[in-house]
């Protein structure tokens, strides 16, 4: 008995199977279009993370180096007001020491020099420079008021009473600016100022009073 194949009025088995014909036509290309898109959906999330992890890597390196500076700039400060402090305390006890021979009436002038071991670096140039200049400062002083005093006449009671009030007005003006420096090597490095006790010894109003008024 022979099978007689169903009709196909609307022509459904007709599209469907041209339907498959093309799909089985495409499928090669269906499969490398796929395959190229895994590719390329596989090399952007490699570029993607490469980039983020590059992003990171950046941030990580930035926050180091500002931590680096950081200390950097703490040790820096550090040293700069060890050294300040060291050499204003030194200005400091010469300022004194300038006061109290005013007061005495001493013709003779100390020679000032700071210590070898100071650290000069920290303070910066300029503020280095002015500070090592006192020592010159000292010496020309000295050299000009005070070998004038010892030259002088002892004898010649009027003409010594002259040369004591220039030699107290020159030793006030170094105490004076060895203070001066020593405030503003404070100041720079951020340090507090000498404070003097109420009931202490105001060395500084001992040595202004000793610079005649203009």
């Amino acid at each position: 008995m022979m099978t007689v194949a169903p009709s196909d009025p609307t022509g459904i088995i007709q599209v469907a199977a041209g339907v498959k014909q093309i799909v089985d036509a495409f499928a090669p290309l269906i499969t490398v279009v796929g395959a190229l898109g895994g590719v390329w959906l596989g090399s952007w999330m490699q570029t993607k993370h490469a980039a983020h992890t590059y992003q990171q890597q950046r941030i990580d390196r930035l926050d180091d180096e500002r931590r680096v500076a950081l200390t950097s700039a703490t040790k820096a400060a550090e040293l700069k007001a060890f050294s300040a402090y060291r050499v204003a305390t030194l200005l400091e006890a010469y300022a004194k020491d300038c006061a109290r021979k005013s007061n005495v009436r001493s013709s003779h002038i100390d020679s000032f020099t700071f210590p070898d071991e100071i650290d000069w670096v920290p303070l910066g140039p300029l503020l280095a420079a002015r500070v090592r200049d006192f020592e010159t400062s000292v010496e020309l002083v000295w050299n000009s008021t005070g070998h004038r005093i010892e030259a002088t006449d002892r004898s010649d009671d009027t003409r010594m009473q002259k040369m004591k009030r220039i030699y107290e007005e020159a030793i006030a003006k170094l105490g004076l600016e060895a203070w001066e420096l020593a405030v503003d090597l404070r100041q720079d490095a951020g340090l507090p100022e000498l404070q003097i006790p109420p009931l202490g010894w105001n060395f500084i109003d001992t040595l202004r009073s000793r610079i005649p008024a203009d």
